[in-house]
């Protein structure tokens, strides 16, 4: 996993650091996450999917200048998609505790599931990661939304044998 921070724009010297660094991991499974809106656009993905590797889906505070909510694909044998929690309020605190301390609600977690259902036919694999670990948030959010992943499984993951239903992982491991 390539984590970019905020900080991370799409300009000239980011963009080739990047490509040297794709290129030098080329052949290794790799995911990018950006975390600057300047990287979501379609010549990204391109280029990440020409090299076959996984663009990073996230779930975090819709504030200015962070990288949009996105169900692309760019890599057809994995999908990933990491949950940092919406704390607003948090995010940009410096505090890593106050960033990543939130607890989703069912309906926040059933947002996701169309998204996740349409990355799920473009992916032989999924892998959905919880990062809102302060308060043991993320194992419980993990298995809500595995629960709600179940009850839909019928129509998720028996129609083709690519969707064996994704892994949903938090700090705590796999649920």
């Amino acid at each position: 996993l390539v984590q970019l921070p905020p900080s991370f724009q799409r300009r000239g010297p980011q963009r080739r650091y990047l490509a040297e660094l794709l290129d030098e991991l080329a052949g290794l499974p790799v995911a990018v996450e950006f975390r600057h809106s300047s990287w979501a656009t379609d010549r990204v993905f391109a280029e990440l999917e020409r090299r076959r590797v996984t663009l990073v889906a996230v779930d975090e505070p819709a504030l200015p200048g962070l990288f949009p909510r996105l169900d692309v694909v760019t890599n057809p044998d994995l999908f990933y998609l990491r949950f940092h929690g919406r704390n607003t309020r948090g995010w940009r605190s410096g505090n890593m505790q106050q960033q990543f301390d939130y607890d989703y609600t069912d309906a926040e977690l059933a947002e996701w599931l169309p998204a996740i259902d349409t990355m799920a036919t473009k992916a032989e694999r999924g892998i959905m990661f919880f990062n809102n670990h302060v308060r043991a948030q993320a194992p419980k959010n993990a298995e809500r939304l595995a629960a709600q992943l179940t009850a839909r499984q019928g129509r998720l993951c028996a129609s083709e044998p690519v969707n064996q239903c994704a892994s949903v992982a938090s700090n705590e491991g796999i649920v």
